[in-house]
């Protein structure tokens, strides 16, 4: 670690192909402001998260052709790192490794390449990127992937031919982007964590994609999203709520849903629920401890409602089945 720190005359250095690992801080205090990593680097010696470059003034990393993984902690920095600034990942990149990028403040803007399918933990923590485009190959946004950054879009492409069979929006992976005011998922993601959303008071709307089949717990706390459209594929709802601690206080079940989630809008501000008269099943604490009040009417076309539906539901006053007059004895 620290190899080259203090050197002050030292403006550049080459490393050699046959470079395999770096320790933390090398070049700190150094006056080179340009890097080249070659493809065979795959391990960082980080220090209490202090990354390869983090003390350095480097303002621009290449990543050389034919490195397939962006190494761990290679730029990260324990107290933010105010000089890199431009970052070039060559396409047959697949991956970047956990907190790869983390704490780089002057880091506004990243191309993704097509090939990449996997981003790690923290990757692009407290980054000062705006604008983010996924590639259709992306299968896993990692827990803290996104947090703390500048973000104000984010856009995930879509291709079925190169579509991955599970896409997942990691725990944490966007929260607190506070000014975060456009996100456009996939008809690939399958999942979102918990907490995804947390913390991104700039976002007002979000649609969810007809592949969604998990949400996790308070996925959307925080946000300003007061209205949900809920997808008829969605299977599995954190015992949470996913709605817990949002500003949702509407959510609206697809035409065609014949089963509401369990969980879906437990302990939720929800006060109104628009429920298709396709539904023929209410699931487990689906509405549990949510805000509705007053006399609430569901579809006669119902078979089954689960334990603790409505639970803890002190506002309902009244619960009434419209039955069609045509199917009712």
């Amino acid at each position: 670690m620290s190899a080259f720190e203090g050197c002050a005359a030292l403006g550049s250095l080459a490393l050699p192909a046959s470079l395999t690992t770096l320790g933390a801080c090398f070049i700190k205090d150094t006056p080179i402001r340009e890097m080249t990593i070659p493809k065979g680097v795959t391990a960082v010696q980080n220090n209490s998260g202090s990354g390869a470059l983090d003390g350095s003034r480097v303002e621009a990393v290449v990543f050389e052709p034919g490195t397939v993984t962006i190494p761990a902690y290679i730029c990260s920095s324990y107290n933010g790192n105010d000089t890199l600034s431009g970052i070039t990942i060559p396409e047959g990149v697949t991956a970047i490794g956990d907190s790869a990028f983390a704490s780089c403040f002057a880091l506004r803007e990243v191309t993704l390449p097509a090939s990449l399918q996997r981003i790690g933990a923290s990757a692009f923590l407290a980054t000062g990127i705006t604008e983010l485009i996924l590639p259709a190959g992306t299968s896993e946004i990692g827990y803290r992937a996104f947090a703390r950054s500048a973000l104000r879009s984010v856009s995930m492409e879509y291709d079925p031919a190169a579509a991955p069979e599970d896409v997942t929006v990691g725990m944490y992976a966007f929260s607190y982007c506070a000014e975060l005011e456009d996100v456009a998922l996939s008809e690939a993601v399958t999942a979102i964590d918990s907490w995804a959303f947390d913390g991104c008071g700039s976002l007002r709307e979000l649609v969810l994609p007809d592949s969604l089949r998990t949400l996790g717990s308070s996925f959307l706390q925080g946000t300003a999203v007061e209205t949900l459209t809920v997808p008829t594929g969605l299977t599995d709802c954190s015992y949470d709520g996913p709605l817990k601690g949002s500003s949702v206080t509407e959510v609206i079940f697809a035409e065609g849903t014949e089963r509401i989630p369990d969980h879906i809008c437990a302990e939720s501000p929800v006060t109104n629920a628009l429920i298709p008269d396709t539904v023929i099943g209410i699931g487990t604490r689906s509405f549990f401890a949510c805000a509705m009040t007053g006399a609430l009417t569901i579809p006669g076309t119902i078979e089954v409602i689960g334990e603790g539906a409505f639970g803890s539901c002190g506002g309902i006053t009244a619960l009434y089945f419209d039955y069609d007059e045509a199917l009712s004895p």
